[in-house]
């Protein structure tokens, strides 16, 4: 029987799959924040479809003296129905690029793409910004025209909801990354030490003087064009 004890062999992880009962699953809020993420991404599709569907059709003259007596006097001269047409469609492509943006940084959130999820913290902000601003805005309207002050502020607060809870998990699931990776790089590194007590260094078989043994000198090459000449043999 060999002396010698088997080779280590280190067991198997699969850090995508769910995490045993009694360990944590570390990557369990960037999955939850992909989910919100899908969810935006459709709601800015669907809206911004909607948005350009209804500047193509509806009459923007109409809708202009509609909305004329919301607006403050100073800016009732500034919006024409060319311009708020325009208006229409930029929101359009801007709906339908973060829709784009949010299901694929999603894809990569859910796998555990640190860089995916710092790209969508990124995201997550600006989008808050963009519809806290209006609904900001929309506060003074509250004593011209509350009611549809109220409608403006209850379809704001549904995205700014969904971006709140999607920046919370954002964050945890960025952290979560951070911990895994540096539990790798711990496990890697125990074992490589495993593997290489020594740190890696091969051991040099010692030379023959090493041992009292004399070496013999080296033999140098034949002349050319004459054949190579056999030492005699050495007397016992």
């Amino acid at each position: 029987m060999s002396q010698y004890p088997p080779p280590y062999s280190p067991p198997s992880f699969d850090y995508y799959q769910p995490a045993q009962p009694g360990t944590p699953d570390l990557l369990a809020p960037a999955r939850r924040a992909s989910i919100v993420m899908f969810v935006v991404g459709v709601l800015f599709l669907v809206c911004g479809g909607y948005i350009g569907i209804a500047s193509s059709v509806l009459n923007m003259n109409q809708i202009l003296e509609q909305q004329r007596p919301s607006l403050p006097p100073e800016a009732q001269g500034m919006f024409t129905p060319e311009i708020l047409r325009a208006y229409f469609v930029g929101i359009c492509i801007a709906a339908i690029i973060g829709a784009i943006l949010m299901v694929g940084l999603g894809l990569l959130v859910r796998r555990g793409s640190f860089a995916g999820i710092v790209t969508a913290l990124v995201l997550t902000i600006l989008g808050l910004l963009c519809f806290l601003c209006p609904a900001v805005g929309t506060i003074p309207m509250f004593t011209r025209l509350p009611f549809q002050a109220g409608i403006t502020l209850l379809i704001l607060a549904v995205p700014l909801l969904l971006l709140g809870l999607q920046l919370v998990w954002l964050i945890q699931g960025a952290s979560g990354v951070s911990r895994l990776r540096a539990w790798q790089r711990q496990y890697q590194a125990q074992y490589t030490q495993v593997q290489y007590p020594y740190g890696g260094f091969q051991q040099v078989a010692p030379s023959p003087q090493a041992y009292g043994y004399p070496t013999r000198p080296p033999v140098s090459p034949p002349p050319p064009g004459q054949p190579p000449v056999v030492p005699p043999p050495k007397q016992m």
